[in-house]
């Protein structure tokens, strides 16, 4: 090999040297190196068809995993139970220790039986109260059944009957007025006549509750009971005598009394009083 052609060969390698050398350089490097173009080497060189590119690697970006959020899974609700209605027995009876109603034969009946008790409560204390004191312990039953009368007492125990209550519901009240004061009386059978249902109608009208009987007719008299005598008693009380009654009643279940009664308490005779009372029109109707 001449001489020539060894420093041919050394130049080459030396240029690929200085290739390599430069290719790592950092590129700040740019910046430092002199402006005079002579004195710039190119990154790249290329000798023959031998060429050398820094190679660049891509680096995929990878996103964070994103986290799936399931929602809990609803629990279907149990199906309820539905038990079959239980059928509700009508109400038959309205308990009190003082006035227990009975109207099992007409549960239908109730409202009536209701206000038959509110009577019987509110009303026979003021009975025993003005006439006497109970002649037996309580209860005093009212009892709803089938009975020929509008209403009778027996005993303790005052009985309506069932067609009527349904017949003049709007007067329950008044018969359960008129029957309580029989629940005080228990007369003798030596008891004047007119006495017994003439007392009843009279504390009926002073307690208050409508009177079934506002008129007599013109052959009635005080003597006839029921609302004519019991007239007459109130307007002998109202102007003379407000015991009046209070006395009578008395005197009869004490077996003493007589007409004479009338004369000791008011000074007048009961035909004396009788004929006040017809002119004053107490009985209405210009009777």
């Amino acid at each position: 090999m001449s001489k020539k052609h060894s420093l041919l060969g050394a130049g080459v390698i030396l240029l690929l040297l200085m290739s390599v050398v430069f290719t790592r350089l950092p590129a700040t490097l740019d910046n430092t190196m002199p402006s005079n173009p002579k004195a710039t080497l190119s990154k790249q060189v290329t000798l023959g068809i031998v060429k050398i590119t820094p190679k660049v690697v891509d680096v995929p970006v990878v996103s964070p995993p994103t986290a799936t959020v399931t929602p809990p899974k609803r629990m279907a609700a149990p199906p309820v139970k539905v038990s079959p209605a239980i059928p509700v027995a009508p109400v038959t009876h309205y308990d009190s220790s003082y006035c227990p109603v009975d109207f099992s034969q007409a549960p239908d009946l109730a409202s009536a039986a209701k206000i038959a008790q509110q009577v019987c409560l509110t009303s026979l204390p003021q009975v025993f109260a003005y006439l006497s004191p109970a002649p037996q312990a309580p209860p005093y039953q009212i009892i709803f059944d089938t009975n020929q009368y509008a209403a009778y007492v027996q005993y303790n125990q005052i009985h309506i009957s069932i067609a009527y209550a349904r017949s003049y519901p709007n007067g329950i009240a008044s018969t359960v007025g008129h029957e309580i004061t029989h629940l005080d009386q228990n007369y003798p059978a030596s008891s004047p006549s007119w006495a017994t249902e003439g007392i009843a109608d009279f504390m009926r009208n002073k307690l208050g509750y409508t009177w079934d009987y506002f008129n007599c007719k013109p052959t009635e008299r005080w003597t006839s009971g029921y609302g004519c005598t019991a007239k007459f008693l109130t307007f002998v009380s109202n102007r003379y005598d407000a015991q009046l009654v209070h006395n009578i009643h008395l005197a009869i279940k004490a077996g003493t009394y007589s007409d004479n009664i009338f004369v000791s308490e008011t000074g007048k005779t009961a035909e004396a009083l009788y004929a006040d009372c017809r002119l004053s029109d107490c009985y209405g109707g210009g009777q």
